[in-house]
């Protein structure tokens, strides 16, 4: 009868930490939803990673943040400000993939509705604090 018991209790501790990190990771994961009445969002994070994206820098496995854009938006930029490296950034996309390289990356311009993978990258293969600004203000 011990043993039984044991095994409930393990199995009930691990079916405990299996829905805890599910449910953390669901919630960090959570895409932000743009309007045409959203307002700005700031997002900070931790440029780079280990996928090489083949023209856009070193990304992570995951995107930064997604976005779901639920209408057209006739004007939205989302900008990358970082203090050290070479920030990039990708956006993947229901139209495909776009890429910016500039010294501080932006992408902007007319948004269809659809979901929006953000991935900050660096040329230089090393990772750095960002600050990932989303905002329909030209």
């Amino acid at each position: 009868m011990l043993i039984i018991t044991r095994v409930k209790q393990i199995t009930s501790l691990s079916f405990a930490l299996a829905f805890c990190c599910t449910f953390a990771t669901a919630v960090y994961s959570q895409p932000i939803q743009i309007s045409s009445r959203s307002n700005v969002n700031t997002i900070q994070g931790r440029s780079g990673g280990k996928v090489n994206s083949r023209g856009c820098g070193f990304i992570a496995s995951q995107p930064n943040q997604v976005i779901d854009v639920i209408e057209r938006i006739d004007y939205m930029e989302i900008s990358v400000q970082a203090v050290s490296g070479q920030p990039t950034l990708l956006i993947k996309g229901p139209n495909g993939n776009l890429c910016s390289l500039d010294a501080n990356p932006k992408i902007a311009g007319m948004w269809v509705p659809g979901t929006y993978s953000i991935y900050v990258g660096d040329r230089t293969n090393s990772r750095h604090n960002f600050t990932l600004e989303i905002s329909k203000q030209r």
